[in-house]
C-alpha cells in the first residue's frame, strides 16, 4: 500500500523504523505520505489485508523498494508465519517433515527452512512437482490423479 495520512509524528516514526539504519541502532526514519509499506495483522484485532486501512503503527513498514506488492504481502504474512511455524516445531536433523500445500506461500517457505535445518526427509503434498523438486523436497504427495 501507499501511506496516504499519518497520525501521530510518534506513530509515523515507530512505523517506520524498521531496520532503516541496516540494523545499526541508529535513529528511525519517520514514514511520509506517499511512502510503500506493508501491513500484517495482529494475533487479534487490527490488520493490514486490506486495500485502505487505519491499523497501528506497530503493523506497518516500509516495503522493499524492488519488490512488487504480491511479494511484499507475501513476505510480510505467509514467510513471517512460515517462519514461527518452523520456530516452534524446533526441527532436529533426524526429523521428517510433511508440508500439506508444499507451493503455496507458506508451504514453499516451509519447505525451505526445514532444509535450511538439514531435517532427514521433507515430503510435500503439492500439484506442482517442478518447483517441489528445485526447492529440495524428497517426496512430493501428488493432488491429481
Amino acid at each position: 500500500g501507499v501511506v496516504t495520512e499519518l497520525g501521530s509524528p510518534e506513530a509515523a516514526a515507530v512505523a517506520g523504523g524498521a531496520n532503516d539504519d541496516g540494523g545499526a541502532g541508529g535513529a528511525a526514519t519517520p514514514l511520509r505520505v506517499g511512502e510503500r509499506v506493508v501491513a500484517t495483522w495482529k494475533v487479534f484485532g487490527e490488520g493490514g489485508l486490506a486495500e485502505e486501512a487505519v491499523i497501528a503503527a506497530d503493523v506497518v513498514r516500509r516495503a522493499p523498494p524492488r519488490m512488487h506488492g504480491v511479494q511484499v504481502a507475501a513476505l510480510a504474512n505467509s514467510a513471517l508465519n512460515a517462519m514461527l511455524v518452523v520456530q516452534r516445531a524446533e526441527l532436529k536433523p533426524t526429523d521428517r517433515v510433511l508440508v500439506i500445500g508444499g507451493s503455496g506461500g507458506m508451504g514453499t517457505v516451509i519447505v525451505q527452512l526445514a532444509r535450511r535445518a538439514n531435517v532427514a526427509f521433507v515430503a510435500a503434498v503439492s500439484s506442482d512437482v517442478p518447483l517441489m523438486r528445485k526447492l529440495g523436497v524428497d517426496e512430493v504427495i501428488t493432488t491429481r490423479s
